[in-house]
């Protein structure tokens, strides 16, 4: 049966308690784990996204993804170096890579599919089928030569699953949570691969919170969210071609609440989709042609209740490109590439404006040194001139990886930090891009557990970093207009160990960033955080204790803005031995209040639960 790693998460939020609670979880819990999974799958015929080679990744199986059944970002805050905003609380949800604390400095793709666009807030959460996605491959650090534009401080590929049996899931929970979902594995064979996804889920979204910042208490209400997305995918081989396609359509309408301390009920609507086609042809043994076109687009109507003053904004991205592949042998690889955007948005505050972008790159890999690999990249923002660099050496040996990377990134002002135009606040059309660098010094191993050395039987990962970042966007002092002006260096390094038993798993992990300006912590940041989790086969089933704890989490720059807390979270499922899978699970067991965002207190506890048929 195939094996998947896996992330789980424990631990305390007090220094003096950090030394006691590795002791105690390493008897009782884990953090990576490499599981049974209970879905049984195929391999893609192709793979419709680009893959990175030896350059540092992480992979996370569709388990991570679904843990929760509420929200994407809320997930990925399992993954140690990376801080979230969950979507329940409606407080502008965001993923944050190393102390990035931005959303639209970390690049979110669907299938290699880029989904920031211009209107400058990141990806939306609707363009992101959780309910059918197989894996996530998460490049920490700037990855703009292998991603363009965007990927500043990091990307998130969401990857979907290409399912052998058609299946129906429901599922269930707190705060009103009704869903369904169901896949059609219309043709799967060695040559073509036809799938039909559909998904809906209703939430009444209201729940009790505590708000940590005011003191403040009660029930947080008008935060329904009620969602329908569809999906249809293929990959084909024709007379020598690869073709993929993928096309998604999203909509999702509900209340927004605003701030507890200035409450302002909005009502919200939105639409979204993607359009994306991929042809590849090889030519003979080493040379190999892929061409794609996608389009994303969104849509979202606001009226504000109060005033009864409707927002309309509309936004999209059109990229076309090429990657032209040389390998000899299984190291040498040479890749050139390209990519022309074409970005547009309309909003309240901008009229139709338009921008085009040309970023060509190039990517060489080739053995340096037995056993080890160096990669070598560049990519070029035309309209900046501005040329983007990456290096790394990646040793393999064994189960081990040792690598030494340096990477930059950028980010593009997006036309609505250029153009934007309200009564007492303007854009800026001089602004130059934001950049970063990065270095990166690490060493992984793979389990071996049938070994009789006892140290391969751990999977561990272990790294440091120092990233800078500058010319960042900011607003001027008097909050007029926007700005450049920056300059961020932000040190850290994550550790993570996992044991895999017969019958159990346990494991452990750490992350820590300082990131500070001018002496202060940069805002939505976590200084600490420490994970671990136990992982139980009884049989059929699976039970699971993991728990997170954010130590000196800094929602504003202000030294008396930090906090700790802790959560913890016991899940069972069963690993597919039948035709039906089910799972269950209860998330902040023990009811603590957590607010990321001041003013915007997170869903405490809450109960899930999910149960599936294959046919």
């Amino acid at each position: 049966m195939e094996q998947r790693q896996r992330f789980f998460t424990i631990s305390r939020n007090q220094y003096q308690l950090i030394f006691a609670c590795i002791i105690v979880t390493l008897s009782a819990h884990a953090q990576i784990h490499t599981l049974p999974s209970e879905k049984v799958e195929s391999t893609p015929i192709t793979t419709f996204s680009e893959e990175t080679a030896a350059w540092p990744t992480q992979r996370y199986d569709s388990e991570l993804l679904q843990s929760s059944n509420l929200s994407t970002f809320e997930t990925l805050n399992r993954v140690p170096g990376i801080e979230t905003r969950g979507s329940l609380s409606k407080g502008s949800p965001a993923i944050t890579f190393r102390g990035s604390t931005k959303a639209n400095r970390s690049l979110l793709l669907y299938d290699g599919i880029p989904l920031n666009l211009a209107d400058g807030i990141g990806a939306q959460e609707l363009l992101i089928p959780r309910e059918a996605l197989g894996s996530i491959q998460i490049l920490k650090g700037p990855s703009g030569v292998y991603y363009g534009a965007g990927a500043m401080s990091g990307g998130v590929n969401f990857q979907p699953e290409f399912y052998t049996r058609s299946r129906l899931r429901a599922t269930a929970g707190s705060f009103g949570q009704k869903g369904a979902f169901a896949a059609a594995s219309l043709i799967n064979d060695e040559r073509n691969q036809v799938q039909l996804t559909g998904f809906t889920e209703s939430l009444d979204g209201d729940y009790p919170y505590f708000s940590p910042t005011s003191g403040q208490n009660g029930t947080r209400t008008r935060t329904d969210t009620h969602t329908q997305r569809g999906t249809f995918s293929g990959n084909h081989i024709l007379s020598g071609y690869r073709l993929g396609y993928r096309i998604l359509h999203a909509q999702e309408f509900g209340s927004v609440p605003g701030a507890i301390g200035s409450p302002d009920p909005t009502s919200a609507q939105k639409t979204g989709g993607i359009y994306a086609f991929k042809v590849s042809k090889a030519y003979g043994p080493r040379w190999d042609t892929k061409v794609y076109a996608s389009n994303v687009q969104t849509q979202s109507h606001f009226l504000t209740e109060k005033t009864q003053v409707s927002y309309d904004s509309r936004a999209s991205e059109t990229v076309t490109g090429f990657v032209t592949s040389y390998n000899e042998g299984a190291e040498l690889r040479l890749q050139l590439l390209g990519d022309y955007k074409e970005s547009s948005l309309s909003t309240v505050a901008i009229s139709n404006k338009r921008e085009q972008q040309a970023e060509p790159g190039l990517l060489v890999s080739f053995p340096f040194a037995d056993d080890a690999v160096m990669q070598a990249g560049v990519r070029y923002l035309a309209s900046y001139g501005i040329l983007t660099k990456a290096l790394g050496v990646v040793r393999t040996y064994e189960n081990k990886k040792f690598w030494v990377t340096y990477a930059e990134g950028f980010r593009a002002p997006s036309l609505s930090d250029k153009y934007a135009e309200y009564t007492t606040f303007h854009g800026n059309h001089d602004l130059k891009p934001e950049v970063s660098t990065q270095i990166e010094v690490g060493a992984s191993q793979q389990s071996r557990k049938h070994d009789d050395s006892f140290l391969n039987h751990f999977n561990s990962e272990i790294s440091v970093f120092s990233t800078s970042y500058d010319n960042l966007i900011t607003t001027t002092s008097d909050f007029s207009t926007l700005t450049n002006k920056d300059f961020v260096r932000i040190f850290g390094g994550e550790a993570a160990a996992s044991y895999p038993f017969d019958l159990w798993d346990i494991g452990l992990a750490y992350s820590h960033v300082n990131a500070k300006f001018n002496n202060l912590p940069l805002a939505l940041t976590t200084e600490h955080k420490l994970q671990a989790s136990l992982a139980h086969y009884f049989g059929p089933i699976v039970f699971e204790l993991q728990s997170t704890s954010w130590i000196n989490y800094y929602r504003t720059a202000s030294n008396e803005d930090k906090s700790n807390w802790n959560t913890y979270d016991f899940k069972v499922r069963t690993i597919g031995l039948t035709d039906w899978i089910f799972s269950a699970g209860v998330y902040n067991m023990f009811d603590e209040p957590i607010e990321y965002m001041t003013g915007y207190p997170e869903p405490r506890k809450r109960f899930t639960a999910s149960l599936e048929r294959l046919f």
